[in-house]
Order: structure tokens, then sequence, then C-alpha cells
């Protein structure tokens, strides 16, 4: 039986708004000094949480809003150093084609606003260069396995021909048998 045009509803609503509004004006700076210190001991996404309760409404959430930035920053920063030192000690370990698909799958990872994006670009840009330097490599070991095959079988027959050439050229000699 609650009507929600009732003027004692509305007043209700908009008294507790102002309330809210208020508990938040005031304690606006202590969730932040929290939530920050939060951020300090690695607890990121809480912090952010704490930071975001803070309304639209309240005269502190332009403040809130920028220590939820820096929160935030400091998330992607600290999983950035996180991703690409393990992507660097694995690459570093395993200079292959394996340990390049391993090393950018984890760089992948670096969100783009991280400060360790940069060094992971190039760190993947040089991975790339070595992988495509191993390549090259390979395929030219191949090639040159390929190419002493042909030089190999040319030899055989050049020599072939060298035992064909001085069997035909033999003299052929002629013996006369006399049986008695």
């Amino acid at each position: 039986n609650i009507k929600p045009k009732d003027s004692e509803i509305l007043e209700f609503i908009e008294s507790g708004k102002a309330k809210i509004i208020e508990y938040y004006d005031k304690q606006a700076d202590q969730i932040i000094k929290k939530a920050l210190a939060m951020a300090d001991m690695g607890q990121y996404d809480q912090a952010i949480a704490d930071i975001l309760m803070i309304p639209e409404a309240c005269s502190r959430y332009p403040d809130a809003i920028n220590a939820a930035s820096q929160v935030f920053q400091k998330k992607v920063d600290n999983e950035g150093a996180l991703l690409y030192n393990e992507a660097y000690t694995l690459w570093n370990a395993q200079q292959n084609y394996e340990g390049a698909e391993q090393a950018c799958a984890i760089l992948a990872q670096i969100h783009p606003l991280s400060s360790y994006f940069p060094k992971a670009q190039t760190l993947s840009d040089n991975i790339g260069k070595r992988v495509r330097e191993i390549d090259k490599r390979e395929w030219e070991f191949v090639l040159k396995q390929q190419q002493n095959e042909v030089e190999l079988q040319k030899a055989l027959i050049n020599a072939t021909k060298e035992v064909a050439k001085a069997e035909a050229n033999r003299p052929v000699y002629n013996y006369n048998v006399v049986w008695w």
C-alpha cells in the first residue's frame, strides 16, 4: 500500500539523499586516504571500489575520480612491471621460437596505459628480430644441406662418368687360345 508519489515518501527519499551526500562530503577525505593506503599495500581493486562509492553529487567527487585514476595507474604499472619481468626472464632463459611465443603472450597482457608498455613493445620488437634471425639461419642451414646433397650427387655422377670413360678407353686385348 505504499504510494510512490506520496509526499511523505518523496520527502523521506530526498532527506535520505541529502544525508548520504552530507556523509560522503564529510567522509570523502578519510575514504580517499584509506583507499590510497590500501593501494600502497597492493589492494588496488578494493581501493578503487571504495573510492568510487563516493557519489557524483558529492562536492569531493572530482577528488575521488582523481584518486581513483592514481590508484588505477599504480595498478597497471605494478602489473606491467610484473608481467614485463616475467616475459624478460622467460625470453632470456629460452631464446627460441617457443620462448618467443610464451614471452610475447605475457607481454600482450600489459595494459597500454602502463608505464611498462613502451618497454614491452621494445622487448617484443627485439624478440621478433631474434626469431627472424634464428629462422633465417635455420632456413639457410636447410638450403646448405640441400646444396651439399646436390653437389654430392653431381660428384657421384662425375665419378661414374670418369669410371665409364676409363673403362671405355681401356685397351681391348684379344687372346687366342689354342687348344691342342
